[in-house]
């Protein structure tokens, strides 16, 4: 991708060139524009007119260039000024396009930036230009830092990670860089480079300790697949000795020295903050490939473990001996389970998803029930369509507030999961929605839905 900097800028204007930005060809939309001068109905000819066009991108790099991968900045206020006369403004967002001043005659003008205090700018944002006749002039600029929710959304934001039930300490990941909340997300710290690996696992007794990986592909093959530990709240990662092809699932709710992952051929456990791990034999993985390990908050010995076959079934299983033995507590199932979510005040209060419904337990899986109701356009039903369909995670308010993220969207539910209904106020509409967090950090209980667009804050109704 070329790149465009201040210099850029600069030599455009000494030689009298025109120049457009990235994505800008005969095949791109057309750009936006704003003109300050109304149109006439006069025949007489116009004189030649020039345009300041203006784009930011978060210049995660930090080396003042737009670089491959660099996305678009939304948030940043630009001004063009002609003497004392502005001649008008725009708030960047996350277009790929720049934004045009158009029918500007030849002069002198201001071109001025202004973005949110959690945002740095790695360009000057105050540029005075010279605009000649018929010129078209780009007015790049880069920022780094944390940008800031738009209408409850950080558009540029892929994952939001917590450690603690009340969301005091969060962790962001966005554009290249990880960032950190030790306040329930009103004010965001950059600790370093995005994480080495996809998965990342937070630590709820000790916030410095991060896990991340990305586990062996153990259906398809490859290369082997690093388990990596920061002690340091990402700044620094370093391998696990002996994690490698695992993938991080848990941590310990208040040791931070146990932390469990799993691997093709079962449940592995850490009893040393993940320098070595040891695995946790059951019959039942020889059947179905574990994915899923969800430690019970007020009685950290019992687990439940989900996993699911080649052929599409799943099984959840338990285990009330820190895994050290392991029971099947479901039947095989018609379809695979996709999230599993415990009661943390009753070990025994237990749900797991399936692209089909919702099953729930309160006798630690004696006996099961599940529904569907109110979630049929977006279950998949007996005829096996998937296409715009699918049931994906799982969350819970402190008030009981059931929380359901699918690929139209969140449903929430009032009774423990029996009936569903959508969350039509809901900002991310019938975005797909692949992970909830729910926080009950300052000022209120939040919810954090990572969608296609971004990830969400938002205050669901009621909890």
């Amino acid at each position: 991708m070329r790149r465009y900097s201040l210099l850029l800028v600069a030599a455009l204007l000494a030689a009298g060139l025109s120049c457009n930005l990235p994505g800008r060809t005969p095949s791109s939309p057309a750009p936006r524009y704003l003109s300050p001068v109304p149109p006439t109905s006069t025949p007489t000819p116009e004189p030649e007119q020039g345009e300041i066009c203006v784009w930011a991108y978060l210049d995660s790099n930090r080396n003042a260039m737009h670089d491959d991968g660099e996305r678009p900045l939304p948030g940043v206020r630009f001004s063009v000024v002609a003497g004392n006369v502005e001649v008008g403004e725009h708030l960047s967002d996350a277009s790929p396009i720049e934004f045009c001043f158009l029918n500007l005659p030849p002069g002198a003008y201001l071109v001025q930036a202004e973005a949110p205090d959690s945002l740095e700018a790695t360009n000057p944002t105050t540029l005075s230009i010279m605009l000649g006749a018929d010129e078209s002039l780009p007015v790049v600029l880069g920022f780094t830092g944390t940008p800031p929710a738009i209408d409850g959304r950080m558009p540029l934001a892929e994952a939001i990670v917590g450690n603690t039930p009340d969301g005091q300490t969060l962790f962001l990941v966005v554009n290249g860089q990880l960032q950190r909340s030790d306040d329930g997300g009103q004010s965001w710290n950059e600790v370093g480079e995005r994480p080495p690996a996809s998965h990342l696992v937070v630590s709820e007794a000790d916030p410095d300790l991060l896990f991340a990986g990305d586990g062996f592909p153990c259906l398809r093959g490859g290369p082997s697949a690093p388990l990596f530990i920061s002690s340091d709240g990402g700044g620094n990662w370093r391998e696990s000795p002996g994690g490698a092809d695992l993938l991080p699932t848990a941590a310990h709710p208040t040791d931070p020295a146990v932390a469990w992952a799993v691997g093709c051929d079962g449940v592995y456990r850490s009893d040393d903050g993940g320098n070595t791990w040891q695995l946790q034999p059951a019959a039942a993985w020889g059947l179905y490939l574990p994915e899923i390990v969800l430690p019970v908050a007020a009685q950290p010995r019992t687990l439940y473990a989900s996993g699911n076959s080649e052929g599409g079934s799943g099984a959840l299983l338990r285990s009330d001996d820190g895994g050290d033995s392991w029971r099947v507590i479901t039947e095989e199932l018609g379809l695979w389970i996709t999230s599993v979510l415990v009661n943390p005040d009753d070990p025994d209060e237990v749900w797991f998803v399936t692209p089909a419904g919702v099953w729930r337990t309160q006798d630690g899986g004696a006996a099961w029930s599940s529904s569907a109701a109110g979630l049929e356009q977006v279950a998949v039903g007996d005829d096996m369509q998937f296409e715009g369909k699918g049931l994906y995670t799982l969350a819970r308010a402190p008030s009981g507030l059931l929380l359901l993220g699918t690929a139209r969207g969140v449903f929430e539910s009032r009774d423990g999961g029996s009936s569903w209904s959508p969350q039509t106020a809901a900002p991310w509409g019938q975005e797909p929605v692949s992970h909830l967090t729910v926080t009950a950090a300052w000022p209120t209980i939040r919810l954090w839905a990572a969608a296609e667009s971004g990830v969400y804050i938002y205050t669901p109704g009621g909890p």
